[in-house]
């Protein structure tokens, strides 16, 4: 059975996908990587990527069997379930990214558990990822959203206490808060006045008068402001 879609997303971390590009990159064929899956409610996330010895050509990659046999009793000794080795990723060099029957029969060599994560690159940076369960049916949903995730290091309240300590909030003075402000573009060319202790934003620009308007502004930016307003907008 094939379906596809877009609630399932697979996420990559930072140097995981750096990997992937360059080991693309750097290969002058095909090339082939296995990566430890973690799950969360609507995703699942590959944290580590691990390249063992392959024989690869411009259009094909195979892994040595003893290889993946090492990396799996690696993982073991290390503390590491080895079930969680659930991603398979390889390149497809300069052509497109698409399922071959060489592929499809890897993935079905490869199934570790209740299912395999996927992905296929190439060197123009396509890409297509799909996941494969086993059981308790045997199910392929493709073309699985990539993305690249950062995972949480406590970092955010690390910053919370820092602004806490340093950053003295204010509240903004009220014309900041009028609507007309919101998606206005012009709200960055009118100017302002001292008035009472704060600035205050002067009417809009087709309300004021010429001569009023040039006692606030240089003769330059005065003239830009008119084209502005007659809508002779230079970029």
């Amino acid at each position: 059975m094939n379906v596809t879609a877009e609630l399932i997303r697979l996420y990559l971390l930072p140097d995981v996908e750096e990997r992937i590009r360059h080991y693309t990159d750097l290969a002058h064929g095909e090339v082939s990587a296995l990566g430890l899956v973690e799950e969360f409610e609507g995703g699942f996330l590959v944290t580590d990527l691990f390249l063992p010895r392959q024989q690869c050509s411009a259009a094909s990659t195979r892994l040595k069997d003893e290889a993946v046999a090492t990396l799996l009793l690696e993982l073991d000794r290390s503390g590491r379930d080895p079930s969680l080795l659930r991603f398979w990723f390889h390149s497809h060099g300069n052509l497109g990214v698409f399922w071959s029957d060489t592929d499809n029969q890897c993935i079905e060599d490869l199934a570790n558990g209740d299912y395999l994560l996927s992905l296929v690159v190439n060197k123009r940076g396509d890409a297509l990822a799909r996941l494969d369960i086993y059981k308790p049916a045997r199910v392929t949903v493709d073309q699985i959203p990539v993305s690249v995730r950062t995972r949480s290091t406590g970092l955010r309240e690390v910053c919370r206490e820092e602004i806490r300590a340093c950053v003295d909030e204010v509240q903004h003075p009220p014309h900041l808060m009028d609507p007309r402000f919101h998606g206005n573009p012009r709200e960055f060319l009118l100017p302002f006045e001292e008035e009472e202790g704060f600035l205050r934003a002067v009417d809009p620009l087709e309300e004021l008068e010429d001569d009023m308007l040039g006692r606030h502004l240089e003769q330059e930016e005065y003239e830009a402001r008119c084209a502005w307003g007659e809508g002779r907008h230079e970029y």
